[in-house]
């Protein structure tokens, strides 16, 4: 410990400062050291006050009462006097106070990494982050591709999830967590361009896990191909997207083999009026022969999707149109409200089977079907003409099309206006 002689009034100017401002200034040694818990102190005894603020004794028994020194050592003194409580961070609970649904807000904030991170923090939080309803939201990447440990761990996480994101995911990695869903709580389910199958979505429908769904989005599963057995496994579903997916059937074939329009047309008119083989013993007009065909269905259409309201069949390779003109004709859900048929080989032909009349008497009104949009980009057969040939077709119904740029008609001089029309663009793009 050294000790430091200053001698005040041998500087001059300390020594004209004293005589002006502080004559109670004298000479004394000043001493000073620092203590084992870090304190300043200095070398004379406590005072009655100092001992009433809490200072520690080490810092009292040696305080200085002269110099211009000593208040800055009372006050260093005083400021780290208290000693802090210390605290057991193995034991140490911070939200013991807040109720638990302010929690689980918080933690709705955080993405899945961050909560299993956080699971291993001490026991409360490991406790209360194995709570399954926790994860009613899961987006799943594929891509980076999850850790091992991390896979494991989401089959104990699914059984609380009511929306499941799984899209790109690998057969091997996706049939584990499918498995693992609960039975009719699963809302909205994402498997797009994902290794899915009929027999996974038939395991999981057997399970009661698609009893409930409101979304199905399986574009671009190339393992997808029954439609029809889609129509009957999806009771509750009001959004369903199977563009690019590889369906080859529609549930046309749930209301019975419907014969084509043009030819159920011709083997009616071509009945005699009257005949033991006419439906009716009078005269047939075209229009009686179109209602006729409407109403010919043997199941009523309520039961094809009862509640769906969004359709996409956008570029499905793998569709015809005789099974894209049997469903439009009879399998038309009845509450639907937008279609897509973009990027399909339809022509203004096919388009005209779309029947939205009821299938059975329930509806008075033949105008009352909600459908409101018909996505039609990408169908290059279409014309301008034949667009407005629909639109009339479709007048009672006011559905909007949406359609991208296409010929005037089919002449030989639209045609080459067309061309050179997008030859012009081109041009200007490139300069």
């Amino acid at each position: 410990m050294a000790t430091v002689y200053m001698d005040i009034d041998d500087h001059p100017h300390v020594r004209c400062s004293d005589q002006v401002q502080r004559p109670e200034l004298i000479k004394a040694p000043i001493s000073g050291r620092v203590g084992g818990d870090g304190l300043t102190t200095s070398r004379r005894g406590p005072t009655s006050d100092q001992t009433r603020l809490g200072m520690p004794e080490r810092a009292t028994e040696y305080q200085n009462q002269s110099g211009p020194w000593a208040n800055g050592g009372i006050e260093t003194a005083t400021f780290f006097g208290a000693k802090r409580r210390r605290i057991d961070y193995r034991t140490y609970q911070p939200f013991d106070n807040v109720p638990i649904d302010v929690i689980e807000r918080i933690l709705d904030q955080l993405p899945l990494l961050d909560l299993v991170r956080l699971r291993r923090i001490n026991r409360s939080f490991n406790h209360l982050l194995r709570s399954p309803h926790l994860y009613h939201t899961l987006c799943i990447p594929a891509s980076p591709a999850p850790a091992p440990e991390l896979l494991a761990l989401f089959p104990s996480l699914l059984p609380g999830t009511s929306d499941l994101t799984l899209r790109s995911f690998p057969f091997p990695a996706l049939e584990p967590l499918l498995c693992s869903v609960t039975p009719y709580r699963l809302l909205h389910l994402d498997l797009s361009f994902s290794a899915v199958r009929d027999e996974q979505l038939e395991a999981m429908a057997e399970e009661g896990a698609l009893a409930s769904l409101r979304t199905l989005r399986l574009k671009g599963c190339r393992g997808v191909k029954d439609g029809v057995w889609l129509a009957t496994a999806l009771p509750k579903v009001e959004t369903l997207d199977l563009s690019w997916s590889g369906v080859t059937s529609l549930p046309a074939s749930v209301v019975g083999a419907v014969t084509p329009l043009v030819e159920l047309e011709n083997e009616l008119l071509s009945t005699s009026p009257g005949s033991d083989d006419s439906v009716d013993s009078g005269y047939y007009s075209d229009l009686e022969v179109s209602s006729f065909f409407h109403c010919s269905s043997t199941k009523p259409r309520s039961s094809i999707w009862p509640r769906l309201q969004h359709l996409s069949l956008s570029s499905c390779p793998h569709l015809t149109v005789t099974t894209i003109e049997a469903f439009l004709e009879s399998a038309i859900p009845p509450n639907l409200r937008t279609l897509d048929l973009s990027h399909l080989p339809l022509d203004h032909h096919t388009l005209a089977h779309l029947n939205l009349r009821p299938s059975d008497d329930s509806d008075p009104e033949p105008d009352s079907h909600p459908l409101e949009t018909i996505d039609l980009r990408g169908v290059h057969a279409l014309t301008l003409s034949s667009i407005r040939r629909l639109e009339r077709f479709w007048a009672l119904q006011r559905i909007k099309i949406l359609h991208s740029a296409v010929l005037e008609s089919d002449d030989e001089v639209d045609v080459r206006r067309f061309v050179e029309w997008v030859a012009g663009m081109h041009a200007r793009g490139g300069a």
